[in-house]
């Protein structure tokens, strides 16, 4: 059961519940200027317990974010999405510095994210957002939060700074196509790594790591089992 508390002209409110291990867990708050309201609170908490969704920690917003990444995220990934994440951890503690997880408001999540999408393209901001949003998914489901602040935001971006890309058309691939072609010998290896691409959309750094035990000559299928990572210099396996 939830005991309350009156200090002073506010209300303070507390539930208990225990943890697999069976000791018992605190978690309080205080501030209500009503009953009512500390009890809304303890009640929103008694359903979260039936729904093992609730904590009595309440880290650090960035520090909360390094340990998401650092344990999900980038294990076993390349230098570049270790940077990626890096560099989001960065503008955190900048801009939230000691602030707790609990603490984040949606408004203040969008004030960063407006601040950040003035310096930064569309992709940028889409995925930075995308990092962020998945780490606050994964502290609602363990309790640590209520509500998802990173939800419902709208995001902004710098178009001057964003890149226009022009695709080409049918008619232009098989023009492309059709001079890759024309006069093709073995020793062009380039010719054959962009007619790859046209008909199989791999990336670059895929091709660059092709043996010929990846090609199924009789099922005419390419096994796609590594690229080449440029951060490192050396290949990257995917399934390592």
């Amino acid at each position: 059961m939830a005991h309350f508390e009156k200090r002073g002209t506010k209300w303070r409110a507390q539930v208990s519940w225990y943890n697999p291990q069976g000791k018992r867990q605190f978690k309080t708050k205080q501030g209500f200027l009503t009953k009512s309201a500390a009890r809304k609170w303890a009640n929103e908490m008694e359903v979260a317990k039936d729904d093992n969704q609730i904590s009595n920690q309440d880290p650090i917003f960035a520090e909360y974010f390094k340990n998401w990444y650092e344990t999900y995220k980038t294990p076993g990934t390349t230098n570049g999405t270790k940077k990626r994440y890096k560099r989001i951890y960065k503008l955190l503690t900048e801009y939230f510095g000691k602030t707790k997880l609990s603490k984040v408001t949606r408004y203040r999540y969008q004030e960063f994210m407006n601040q950040y999408g003035k310096s930064h393209v569309k992709g940028t901001v889409y995925k930075t957002n995308g990092s962020i949003n998945s780490s606050i998914r994964d502290a609602l489901a363990e309790g640590l939060i209520r509500t998802n602040f990173a939800e419902r935001i709208n995001l902004t971006w710098n178009d001057e700074r964003t890149r226009k890309i022009d695709y080409l058309n049918f008619n232009q691939v098989q023009q492309l196509k059709k001079s890759l072609l024309d006069g093709i010998k073995p020793s062009y290896i380039s010719r054959y790594m962009l007619l790859t691409i046209i008909y199989t959309g791999m990336r670059p750094g895929e091709i660059r790591v092709l043996t010929w035990h990846d090609l199924n000559f009789e099922d005419h299928t390419i096994h796609i089992s590594k690229s080449w990572d440029y951060d490192n210099n050396k290949i990257f396996d995917y399934d390592s």
